[in-house]
């Protein structure tokens, strides 16, 4: 995979969680690699509704079993460096990383690494339900230098059913677009030092909110993933080269 006269060891996509948001990362990762003349992407598929059932009952040995799995068979099939296409399932990775010795890039990580680097300091995080409420992520994110806000009860509610009903379906409605951006303008006014917005779920990226805010910054998760992937894969690897820049919706 060749770009900039940089070659890149195999990434393997450990996607599926859900299908909209994974081609969406093999979309990003082609651009950038598309006068590749080495082998491909490495794509591997979860079962939605099993990993959907393993979280609604909060089942964490459950779903680990499962991303470890896909991980398994990403491996297997050549991935060198393996991405879990989902923030919702991140919370199993430091478990499956501590069993293998492959590279797993995580995106929480990449995202904490990113806030860094950004010197942000307040911020709002979006999700799932899982992601927002329970505290593997907030938790990864949290300092004394950072505060990390979610929206109210009514809206996570309503976050969580746009994305499993319409954005995991492939569905992107007009009328969601412009609730979310309405949305997040009243939490930039209501948190007057925000300084950044997490979509901290994948399939929000498809939304193109990073259009329609223009007051902080927005962090598209799967453009900070896929730019942190290919940092680590670089075979020629330079810490203070310019990211890789990544087609967006």
């Amino acid at each position: 995979m060749k770009k900039g006269g940089n070659k890149f060891r195999r990434i393997g996509l450990v996607g599926g969680v859900s299908w909209a948001s994974s081609a969406e990362y093999y979309r990003r990762f082609n651009i950038v690699m598309e006068d590749s003349d080495e082998l491909g992407i490495v794509l591997v598929d979860l079962n939605f509704k099993h990993i959907r059932e393993a979280q609604d009952m909060d089942l964490v040995d459950k779903e680990m079993q499962l991303v470890g799995d896909g991980v398994r068979r990403a491996v297997n099939a050549g991935g060198e460096v393996i991405l879990v296409c989902s923030n919702t399932t991140s919370r199993t990775l430091h478990y499956i990383k501590r069993r293998s010795n492959v590279k797993i890039v995580s995106l929480i990580d990449c995202v904490s690494d990113h806030l860094d680097r950004g010197q942000f300091k307040e911020t709002l995080l979006l999700g799932t339900r899982y992601t927002m409420e329970r505290d593997f992520y907030r938790s990864a994110m949290q300092n004394d230098n950072r505060i990390i806000h979610i929206p109210d009860c009514r809206d996570r509610v309503k976050i969580h059913q746009i994305i499993y009903e319409e954005l995991c379906r492939g569905e992107i409605s007009g009328g969601s677009k412009k609730w979310f951006g309405d949305m997040l303008e009243c939490y930039i006014t209501k948190f007057p030092n925000l300084d950044s917005i997490i979509l901290g779920c994948t399939e929000l990226s498809l939304l193109g909110i990073n259009k329609i805010i223009s007051r902080c910054a927005v962090i598209d998760t799967i453009s900070v993933h896929v730019e942190c992937a290919l940092r680590l894969a670089s075979v020629e690897h330079n810490p203070h080269r310019n990211e890789a820049k990544v087609g967006q919706p």
